[in-house]
């Protein structure tokens, strides 16, 4: 074995000894293949500061929008009612404005390739990839939620 393979190897071993159990909350969506209707992530802001990006995300596909959230060590998955609004709790300064991620990133009509569920020793990540090539990241580290478009 050469030295690039048995540093390979060791690194695999540390990350495997570090990795965090996730648990899964909920169905995770059958969206492969399907052509993205919307993508939109809420974020949350307290008394004007963004805190998150993507504190919930919305995913539509096949007319359905599916809601995906994070906790420590637990990734959420449920289906949503209706298209997300953006929404405030007055009283506490906090509000919970939207971005359109599906149209910035001309996401609308596109077709999922995959979707993965990463996990990380201080979070977890949802990876969505598109035909296009574009892929989003929802990232979840130190119980803040972010999202890249890449």
């Amino acid at each position: 074995m050469d030295n690039s393979e048995s540093q390979s190897q060791e690194l695999l071993a540390h990350v495997s000894a570090r990795a965090v159990h996730l648990e899964l909350n909920g169905r995770p969506p059958t969206i492969e293949e399907q052509i993205c209707q919307g993508l939109i992530c809420e974020g949350f802001d307290c008394e004007g500061k963004s805190m998150e990006t993507a504190n919930v995300t919305y995913l539509s596909f096949d007319d359905i929008w599916h809601r995906l959230c994070f906790d420590p060590g637990i990734v959420h998955w449920r289906a949503s009612p209706a298209e997300p609004e953006p929404w405030t709790v007055g009283e506490e300064a906090w509000s919970y404005p939207h971005v359109d991620v599906g149209l910035v990133a001309r996401l609308i009509g596109v077709r999922l390739k995959s979707y993965k569920t990463l996990v990380a020793e201080c979070g977890a990540s949802v990876v969505f990839e598109f035909e296009n090539s574009c892929q989003v990241h929802i990232k979840n580290v130190g119980d803040r939620t972010s999202y890249e478009v890449m």
